[in-house]
């Protein structure tokens, strides 16, 4: 999120909104600098007087912030809101509409719009996950919104914290071991009796904040047994990490529709195709268990020597003599990226 809002900045501002130029800490680099001059970098990371910010609402509908969060918007795209409006639609006439923009919420006479309610699918399973899609406008409001604010919050949120921050805070003065990102967190006790503690004390924050805790996902695990437990894609078992399954089953999918057997490109071309995927996969899950990779390589040459066997007129999936035809170094040769000799390198680095 913040190196996309770094390149944000790179990005062509309208006439007469030149970016000012600033000296800051690395960590402020990814702030909207129209909006977080240095002096307010100084009084954020020295802090403010009563710990409050007062009268940020400029900053918000100043036109050159508006015009910051049109940016992003328009990179982001996405559909049209309740009001039908595309990206597009807003471009044609967009200073037109930052500047009535700037006008509505200078004037507090600015309403946002309902959001359209539209469901996607829940990838690996039968359900459907509701989203809300604001209008254009409303979309460039937000966004000017959280580059004013999001410094604030981000100062004293812990690394994990995306949000619930008071609760971090009071479990970890409690000295409950805990790992968070986002709404999915595990809490890691000693004895079943400390594990039963934690979580009645955690549903009570939770609740008093008007949320509840998922009914399914929340349970105790003894992460020593069979069986494990699930958590940001992957999957824990007695000491052991490896990928979850719903995080195998969307990497396979996605190589299979760039590895059908009756693929027309030639094999360099789809292994420059797929080796992005791998490598990206990879980078996530490169602290898994060296079988995972192990298997996963040798998945994905069978479906390249199978695309190779049906130029050569040969059915099925490929086995055999395939393999002395094709070896493994001949895919290397290819440039074909290896997660199992990505993973040896690792940990020789290490």
């Amino acid at each position: 999120m913040k190196q996309r809002r770094a390149e944000e900045q790179l990005s062509a501002v309208p006439k007469g909104s030149a970016k000012r130029e600033r000296e800051v800490a690395s960590r402020w680099a990814w702030t909207e600098p129209s909006v977080w001059t240095e002096r307010m970098l100084d009084a954020l990371e020295e802090g403010v007087k009563g710990g409050r910010w007062y009268s940020l609402i400029d900053k918000v509908y100043a036109e050159e912030t508006l015009w910051a969060g049109w940016r992003a918007v328009k990179r982001n795209g996405s559909s049209a809101g309740i009001d039908g409006q595309t990206v597009r639609q807003f471009e044609r006439d967009v200073e037109k509409r930052i500047t009535r923009l700037h006008e509505l919420l200078r004037t507090e006479a600015y309403e946002p719009q309902a959001v359209r309610r539209v469901l996607i699918p829940k990838g690996g399973s039968g359900e459907l996950r509701p989203l809300g899609i604001p209008s254009v406008s409303d979309r460039v409001i937000q966004t000017a919104l959280r580059y004013v604010i999001e410094p604030i919050f981000e100062k004293k949120f812990s690394g994990c914290s995306y949000g619930l921050h008071p609760v971090d805070v009071t479990m970890e003065a409690e000295g409950v071991g805990w790992i968070r990102y986002a709404d999915d967190c595990v809490v890691m006790c000693r004895t079943q009796a400390e594990a039963e503690r934690a979580l009645v004390r955690f549903r009570e924050l939770i609740e008093s904040r008007g949320l509840t805790l998922h009914p399914e996902k929340t349970r105790l695990v003894d992460a020593t047994a069979p069986g494990g437990f699930d958590f940001l894609g992957y999957h824990f078992e007695q000491g052991r990490r490896y990928p979850r399954k719903k995080s195998l089953r969307k990497l396979k999918d996605a190589i299979r529709e760039r590895t059908r057997r009756a693929n027309g490109h030639s094999l360099g071309r789809i292994i420059e195709t797929i080796n992005p995927i791998l490598r990206g996969w990879f980078a996530y899950f490169k602290h898994s268990h060296v079988y995972a990779f192990t298997s996963l390589d040798g998945w994905v040459r069978r479906r390249l020597r199978t695309i190779l066997r049906r130029r050569q007129h040969r059915r099925g999936l490929a086995r055999g003599a395939d393999h002395q035809r094709w070896p493994n170094a001949f895919f290397q040769q290819m440039g074909l990226f290896t997660m199992t000799e990505a993973h040896r390198l690792l940990i020789q680095s290490r």
